[in-house]
């Protein structure tokens, strides 16, 4: 097993720990979703090409539905575009921070 994974691992046990429901609709059992996908590549503050970043401010509970749907919007505006339909500012705003933090690195 690769560093990768043993992190991502890691972060899975740590998520479940915090989060039991959908935030859309409250329903179990809820899936990681990626904020900035794992087809996203950006550069870290070091100039290496990563993917999407192994942290738990780039994931966010959803059941399989909304996790399926919210990932049919392949880029941020239309994701940041779903979010709204559901009045997810917070996520919203960690969406901008890190497409942000992706441009000015990348």
């Amino acid at each position: 097993m690769n560093s990768r994974t043993k992190q991502l691992n890691k972060m899975k046990r740590e998520f479940h720990k915090l989060y039991e429901r959908c935030i859309v609709c409250g329903k179990t059992p809820v899936d990681m979703a990626h904020i900035i996908g794992r087809n996203v590549s950006y550069k870290d503050n070091d100039g290496k090409e990563k993917n999407d970043p192994i942290s738990l401010e780039n994931v966010f509970p959803l059941c399989r539905v909304h996790h399926s749907e919210y990932d049919r919007n392949t880029n941020a505006e239309k994701r940041k575009e779903w979010l709204r339909k559901f009045h997810l500012k917070q996520i919203i705003t960690r969406l901008e921070f890190l497409v942000y933090n992706h441009e000015k690195n990348g």
